[in-house]
């Protein structure tokens, strides 16, 4: 399983300038937290976005995902669920 690396509190065009240069390496995968619309732009460019429930409406239209209860542990999770969840995929396919 893959390294995964955390960058907190980046201003919005951060935001957008580390989900750009991280997609031009090869086989980086970005996901964005955020509840501005100021991260639209970075929400849209990244492979994942996770929009917080108390966030603007534009943002948690635009995300892939909602997180309700507005807690970073439970984006943590997601992360989690969703890399068991793709590698038993690929576990079901090679077999």
């Amino acid at each position: 399983m893959a390294d995964m690396k955390v960058v907190t509190r980046a201003s919005p065009e951060d935001k957008l300038l580390v989900v750009t240069g991280l997609q031009a390496m090869d086989d980086q995968k970005v996901a964005v937290i955020g509840d501005g619309i100021a991260e639209l732009e970075a929400f849209k460019q990244a492979d994942v976005s996770f929009a917080m429930g108390s966030g603007s409406s534009i943002n948690r239209n635009n995300a892939s995902i909602v997180v309700t209860d507005d807690n970073i542990d439970s984006v943590m999770k997601g992360f989690q669920w969703g890399r068991n969840i793709w590698l038993n995929i690929q576990r079901f396919l090679t077999f």
